[in-house]
């Protein structure tokens, strides 16, 4: 896991990454009069970068005493989920016993923690001889990004929930606010997402289900932006991440993701980026 930690880590605290991070710290939640969207409005604390990025290395100090990770068992029906952020160690019995035993044995929780589980799939693409990432490197590059990515994705979930910022007791579970009065889901970790890449990078199919030569792909790199287009992402690019050269001039480097286009077949480079496609 070395490699998805040193990447993970970068994401969180090298200051070019910092601009989401300052302000999921600092923003302070508006509504809209208008389209009633309740956002994070922007401070001018965001934009001292020096007392911020300190600020923001403290706030990491101290989730850490109260952030634990899991490897989180796969329930035998239901989505797959690469990570799941909950505040409560309750929350975590809830989607694996009985309703009625978790009412009897759900306890008050007065005090903030955070628990981030992570698939159990990932451990055995980690671990097992039989994973496609043993004897594939680049399906174990694209296994250490999306680790890194799901690692990332969480602790926004987790900083959101530290902060005590509001939550909207939807039919579907808590929802947050949005975290840009642009952005079009109100989900905080994908907003990071779409704020690093403009999208959200699908490293991985961490399920193993084929129909015959169909999905003989079991390890998968595309970008999805939110018209829920996708572009294929170099396996190139992916490995670059993990280099030091790459890290000299990041921003550069982010910029040469291939971006979706408005429509499918609007450019002959998305053409041809699918032959580089493994299968």
């Amino acid at each position: 896991m070395r490699p998805a930690l040193t990447l993970a880590t970068k994401f969180l605290l090298d200051p070019r990454f910092g601009a989401f991070w300052y302000h999921l710290m600092y923003g302070t939640p508006v509504t809209d009069a208008a389209t009633r969207k309740t956002y994070l409005e922007h401070s001018n604390r965001e934009d001292d970068l020096q007392t911020a990025c300190a600020d923001f290395e403290a706030l990491l100090e101290s989730l850490a005493d109260r952030t634990t990770f899991y490897w989180r068992p796969e329930k035998s029906e239901g989505p797959t989920f690469a990570g799941v952020t909950q505040f409560s160690f309750w929350e975590i019995l809830k989607d694996f016993i009985d309703s009625s035993r978790f009412d009897r044995l759900r306890k008050p929780v007065d005090s903030y923690n955070s628990y981030i589980g992570l698939s159990s799939k990932f451990l055995y693409n980690l671990m097992s001889e039989n994973a496609v990432t043993y004897s594939d490197v680049n399906a174990d590059i694209r296994l250490q990004f999306v680790l890194a990515v799901t690692i990332t994705h969480e602790l926004a979930h987790a900083i959101y929930g530290w902060r005590g910022l509001p939550h909207v007791d939807w039919t579907n579970g808590l929802v947050e606010v949005f975290a840009f009065d642009t952005d079009i889901s109100n989900e905080i970790g994908w907003s990071w997402e779409n704020h690093t890449w403009d999208g959200v990078i699908l490293a991985c199919t961490l399920d193993h289900d084929a129909i015959g030569e169909v999905r003989a792909r079991t390890w998968e790199s595309e970008i999805l932006n939110e018209t829920y287009i996708f572009t294929p992402v170099p396996e190139d690019w992916l490995k670059s991440l993990f280099m030091k050269d790459t890290w000299k001039n990041i921003n550069q480097a982010i910029k040469k993701i291939p971006k979706p286009a408005s429509s499918p077949w609007s450019t002959s480079t998305a053409l041809q980026s699918i032959q580089s496609i493994r299968f």
